[in-house]
């Protein structure tokens, strides 16, 4: 029992023990009980989360509204960020997983989002590519699924590109080619504020700091931009 009060909830317990270890406790209100309480929700969440795919996301979030995802929303938002920084190849279905159960409950999908640009800013400011690549990915589909508004977008690219570096404009292009054909749909305005920097970078005097690699991937965004983002 004393396991449970580990901070990262001690050996594992299988969770029919640890159902019938609770079922045992008399007092159903009492600090031991809501601990394993605690423990098998969490257990519950991470599991569910880990399902995740295509084909079951109605599912899965059915099971998730027969536990009490009221309580456990640090539970939820922690599990998704941790499946999705692990394979954020499937960004897009963990954006619609989100999305789901964001038209139920919106100060979830709120809470993920505070969130991830807390983690975004840290490793931006870090020089953290790889993170700041994977965390503003998942952003990208956020938005593109409507979690996000697509004025989260253009703040995170004025912040990436105010001081133009290989990584930044790497790392900005990245992010456009995910959420560009989203962009040109719902705010062009936007888009073309975006892409008007970009193109000051490559006319202006910021372009010679950069990589030619670099500069030859404006000019390709660019290009794909011009194609309507078919490619992406």
């Amino acid at each position: 029992m004393d396991l449970l009060r580990t901070r990262t909830g001690g050996a594992y317990i299988p969770p029919a023990k640890l159902k019938m270890m609770q079922e045992q406790i008399q007092d159903k209100q009492g600090e031991q009980y809501q601990r394993m309480n605690w423990e098998r929700l969490k257990k519950k969440i991470h599991g569910l989360v880990n399902k995740v795919n295509t084909g079951n996301l109605v599912q899965i979030v059915r099971s998730l509204l027969q536990e009490n995802v009221i309580r456990g929303k640090g539970l939820l938002v922690r599990s998704i960020m941790q499946a999705q920084a692990f394979s954020p190849v499937f960004s897009h279905v963990y954006a619609a997983f989100v999305a789901v159960i964001n038209s139920k409950f919106p100060h979830i999908g709120e809470l993920l989002l505070r969130r991830l640009i807390v983690q975004f800013k840290r490793s931006f400011r870090r020089n953290d590519k790889g993170t700041t690549v994977t965390v503003s990915k998942f952003i990208a589909h956020l938005i593109n699924q409507k979690v996000a508004h697509e004025v989260l977008a253009l703040e995170i690219m004025i912040l990436m590109l105010e001081t133009p570096t290989d990584d930044s404009v790497e790392v900005s292009i990245a992010f456009l080619k995910e959420c560009g054909a989203k962009l040109s749909e719902v705010s062009p305005r936007a888009l073309d504020t975006i892409f008007t920097r970009l193109r000051g970078i490559l006319q202006d005097g910021d372009a010679s700091n950069l990589d030619k690699r670099v500069q030859y991937m404006i000019e390709v965004v660019m290009a794909i931009r011009k194609d309507k983002f078919k490619v992406w």
